[in-house]
């Protein structure tokens, strides 16, 4: 029989995102949980009413890109989370006894506020000290931090939907009143609670005995979130970072600036994702080209006037230049991007070496500190999960340069649906690990003409090795699966729906 559920993780879900399947936005309207979402929390709640402990409720990890912060408006995002948590974390009605964050790319600016948040509770509570250097990640273990790095954001909008829930459901007057009583999500004194959302950056680990789980939202494994640290190896000679820590110091207000703050520049910020959106495509690509050489030949006609022929030879002259620039800027854009390498090259190369470079020796660092002895030998199994390709897989063995023992990996997916067209490696997974840290992947849809009749379905690490020998963990959720068959597949249809109409 398999231990109860201790942890259910989710990466990419772009709350706020037009293309994000969890986000319904119908025209200028505002946006809000769209129905997948809504399926999506009804699948966990069966899952943990299932296969979770009778007296703990599992904790829910949301690793990374959980809100759209680089295309799309602060508030958007916001409200369809808010909604979110007011499903899954409604008074006397919650999923999980508490949320971890683990930022990713897209919002990254939590992580800065958090931070900075912590920063100054620090200083003030050490007043009289010297004033010392900014941290730029947390302890890898949640039972680890010396002073908890919490969401403001995120935990008022967790508070905000926990009153409104409980509004909604005429909750008792002592629950309403606990909840306004409960502290300021700025308080310095605020503590991790199911009430508070804590940041863990950008590693995450839970260990019993020598069996380890290691959580990230995984963008620096790819090269173009190492840029200012490349550069600054390239043009100066400078060495690579030799921590995970001087990594993101060297590298955390590129990534801010591009990816997680242009969703709040106002109008050029929505002009940026426009552009974004029609270079997903070859189709939209010609469209936004088609575009931006009217204006041009317009803005040419102005100051020539060139006649009504040699407009349209103008036209077309500069659309097919500007078509050229475009092919060969994409090419060399994805060249560039991924270090030189096609996408699964480079992800598996940045893989191996953010692991062997950062998280093994992060792990082995905060284990010696706290166990008080040598911990740097290998742990006896380790799994390494993270989201941000939106590529979900699962592998026995990925090899990691100075680890004797392979480590088994779990790729959570993601939620967004980009282009007209569908794309059989794009998909979601929710990972789930119990309390022997077993660990499963409940592989959630791929976007697949068969998804109705394929998804879900289960997936483990020593599926490649010994497909017909599985976990009890397996077993136990293909029982859950198959108990609350037409809960799961409402949301296989609802995604199906989704795609369909984005491909109209």
């Amino acid at each position: 029989m398999t231990a109860p559920l201790r942890y259910l993780c989710l990466s990419d879900l772009h709350l706020g995102g037009s293309h994000s399947l969890l986000t319904s936005r119908e025209g200028n309207a505002t946006p809000k949980a769209s129905e997948v979402l809504t399926a999506l929390c009804e699948c966990m709640r069966s899952l943990v009413s299932r296969c979770g402990h009778e007296e703990r409720r599992p904790t829910l990890i949301l690793a990374g890109d959980l809100l759209e912060l680089a295309l799309a408006s602060d508030e958007y995002s916001a409200i369809v989370f808010q909604q979110f948590m007011e499903v899954v974390m409604a008074p006397g009605e919650e999923i999980f006894d508490q949320i971890w964050f683990l930022p990713g790319n897209h919002d990254h600016h939590l992580w800065e506020a958090a931070r900075e948040a912590q920063y100054a509770s620090f200083l003030e509570e050490y007043e009289g000290q010297e004033i010392p250097h900014p941290r730029f990640m947390t302890r890898m273990f949640y039972d680890h931090q010396e002073h908890a790095a919490i969401s403001p954001l995120l935990t008022a909008l967790l508070r905000r939907a926990r009153r409104a829930a409980a509004s909604a459901s005429l909750a008792s007057s002592a629950v309403s009143a606990a909840l306004t009583a409960s502290p300021s999500a700025n308080s310095a004194a605020a503590k991790p609670d199911e009430s508070s959302i804590p940041v863990i950056y950008p590693n995450l680990a839970v260990r019993k005995d020598d069996r380890f789980v290691l959580f990230s939202h995984g963008h620096y494994i790819e090269s173009a979130y190492q840029l200012l640290t490349n550069l600054n190896t390239i043009l100066f000679g400078a060495p690579a970072p030799p921590s995970i820590s001087a990594l993101e110091e060297g590298n955390f207000a590129w990534i801010d600036f591009f990816w997680s703050v242009l969703g709040r520049a106002g109008d050029p910020g929505e002009r940026v994702q426009y552009v974004y959106d029609r270079l997903r495509s070859p189709e939209n690509r010609k469209d936004l080209i088609h575009a931006v050489s009217t204006n041009l030949a317009l803005l040419i006609k102005n100051r020539t006037r060139f006649d009504s022929l040699e407009d349209r030879m103008q036209h077309q002259v500069v659309e097919m230049i500007l078509t050229q620039i475009a092919n060969w800027g994409s090419t060399i854009g994805r060249q560039t991007y991924y270090g030189g390498k096609g996408p699964a090259e480079a992800h598996n190369q940045g893989l191996e070496e953010y692991l062997s470079a950062y998280v093994l020796p992060q792990l082995a660092d905060e284990c010696a500190i706290f166990a008080e002895k040598d911990a740097r030998e290998t742990p006896a199994e380790t799994t390494f999960v993270f989201g941000h390709t939106h590529h979900p897989f699962v592998r026995s063995a990925q090899p990691v340069k100075g680890h004797n023992t392979p480590v088994a990996v779990f790729n959570t997916g993601g939620w967004i649906h980009e282009t007209k067209e569908l794309q059989q490696q794009i998909g979601a997974s929710l990972v789930v690990v119990d309390e022997d840290l077993n660990v499963a992947a409940i592989e959630l849809y791929r976007e697949v003409s068969s998804l109705a009749s394929d998804y879900p379905r289960v997936a483990e690490a020593s599926d490649a090795d010994e497909p017909h020998e599985h976990s009890a963990l397996w077993h136990s959720l293909k029982g859950a699966l198959s108990q609350d068959a037409d809960v799961w597949r409402d949301l296989t249809s609802r995604i199906a729906t989704r795609l369909t109409a984005s491909g109209e």
